[in-house]
C-alpha cells in the first residue's frame, strides 16, 4: 500500500513539459579548458547544432554571434543558443582562458530540445563552485575511463544548476539596496577577517540596527547569518581541495575557535568538516 501511494504521488508531481528545468537532461559532445593563443579563432559556423556554454576565467576575446559583436572578459558567461551563427577571435594583448562546453539539452518527457534561461552574455564574476565543477568535468572528459560519458553528462547538469543559482542570485542582488550590496560585497572579500554589524554599518554610514533591518528585508537573512554562510561556503571549498587541515581552514575563514567552526559547519552542511578532507591534494589540470 505504501509503495502504491508513493508511485501516485511521484506521477502527480511530474513536471509538465516546458514548465521549468527539472525534467531536462544534457548530452555533452565536447568540453575543453582552453588557454587561447593570440591567433586562436572560431571559423564561421553556418548554424551550430549544439548549445555553446563558455565561462571566461581570464583574458578576453571578441565574438560575432548572429550578426552582433560581443567582447567577453574574465567573469563573463557566454551562452550561444543552438542554431546560431558565430565566429570568434582572441585579443592578442590578453588571450582568453575559458571553459567551453558544447552539448545537447533535451526535455526528458517530450524528448524535444530544451532551452536554457540564460542571456547570451551574462556577467557572473568569479565563481569558485563553477570552476570546481568544470575542473571535475575536465578531469572526467580527458580520462576517457569507462562510464566517463555518463559522469560528464551528470556534471553538465550540476554546472547548469550552479549557474542558474548564480544568475538568479545576481538578478536578485541587482535590485537590493546599494548599501546592503556594498556590505555584502565587503563580506565576500573579507570573510577571513573579524567582521561585526557595527563595522559594516560604519562602512556604509548607517546605524547598525537600521543596517540589520535593511539586510533582512533585502536578503532574507541577518548580517550574522550571511557572514556565517559565506565563511562556511568558502571553508567547504578549501576543505575539498585537501591542501589545508581543519584548523587552518577555520582560521582562514574567520573562525578563531576550531570547535565552534566544526559545530557551525556540521549545523549548516549536515556533515563534520573532517568528512570533506582528502588524503591527498587534488591534481590541478594542465
Amino acid at each position: 500500500m505504501r509503495s502504491n501511494i508513493s508511485v501516485v504521488k511521484c506521477a502527480a508531481e511530474r513536471p509538465a513539459a516546458g514548465q521549468g528545468l527539472d525534467s531536462i537532461y544534457a548530452v555533452v559532445e565536447y568540453f575543453i579548458h582552453r588557454a587561447c593563443t593570440p591567433k586562436w579563432r572560431i571559423i564561421s559556423d553556418e548554424h551550430t547544432h549544439f548549445i555553446d556554454l563558455t565561462y571566461v576565467v581570464g583574458g578576453c576575446a571578441s565574438y560575432r554571434i548572429n550578426g552582433e559583436t560581443y567582447t567577453v572578459r574574465k567573469g563573463d558567461l557566454l551562452c550561444v543558443p543552438q542554431g546560431s551563427e558565430r565566429t570568434a577571435t582572441c585579443k592578442p594583448c590578453c588571450p582568453m582562458e575559458c571553459y567551453t562546453m558544447n552539448f545537447q539539452l533535451y526535455d526528458f518527457y517530450t524528448r524535444q530540445n530544451a532551452v536554457l534561461p540564460f542571456n547570451l552574455l551574462t556577467r557572473i564574476g568569479t565563481q569558485p563552485n563553477v570552476v570546481r565543477l568544470m575542473d571535475e568535468l575536465y578531469r572526467v572528459w580527458i580520462s576517457r575511463e569507462e562510464g566517463y560519458v555518463l559522469r560528464a553528462n551528470a556534471y553538465a547538469l550540476l554546472i547548469i544548476s550552479e549557474l542558474l543559482s548564480v544568475t538568479r542570485n545576481e538578478a536578485r542582488l541587482s535590485s537590493v539596496d546599494l548599501r546592503v550590496r556594498k556590505a555584502a560585497d565587503y563580506i565576500m572579500q573579507h570573510y577571513g577577517e573579524q567582521l561585526t554589524t557595527s563595522m559594516l554599518a560604519d562602512l556604509v554610514h548607517l546605524n547598525p540596527v537600521y543596517l540589520s533591518s535593511l539586510f533582512r528585508k533585502s536578503l532574507g537573512t541577518s548580517v550574522r547569518q550571511y557572514i556565517q554562510r559565506i565563511r562556511i561556503s568558502n571553508a567547504e571549498l578549501l576543505l575539498e581541495e585537501g591542501v589545508y587541515n581543519i584548523t587552518q581552514v577555520a582560521e582562514m575563514c574567520g573562525f578563531r575557535d576550531v570547535y565552534y567552526f566544526s559545530r557551525t559547519f556540521k549545523q549548516m552542511k549536515g556533515v563534520p568538516p573532517s568528512a570533506l578532507i582528502h588524503k591527498e591534494p587534488r591534481a590541478v589540470p594542465s
